[in-house]
């Protein structure tokens, strides 16, 4: 436990540090870096949504060359109609 006369004092200072550039002789200050990392980040999603639709369409083509390339027993099937359901007979194949 404290003692009643024992205080304790911060001080805390902000300051407004210029941060260097490395592509001019002008420093950023953090209102510009932040206008940058926004920038960026933009750019970054923009990139994500266009490569998420390029993925798309490009799955889009490949099932669709695929479907066209390959045999399946739909190719060969066909419906008949007027075959009674399965509850009819009971599943025996009696007709």
């Amino acid at each position: 436990m404290r003692q009643n006369d024992e205080r304790v004092m911060i001080f805390a200072r902000c300051d407004d540090l210029d941060i260097p550039n490395p592509f001019s002789e002008a420093p950023l200050t953090k209102n510009d870096l932040g206008y940058i990392i926004v920038f960026v980040d933009i750019m970054v999603i923009l990139t994500l949504f266009l490569f998420i639709y390029m993925i798309e369409r490009g799955q889009a083509n490949f099932v669709e060359v695929f479907n066209s390339n390959t045999i399946t027993p739909e190719d060969f099937t066909i419906k008949v109609k007027g075959i009674p359901d399965e509850a009819t007979y009971a599943g025996s194949g009696d007709i």
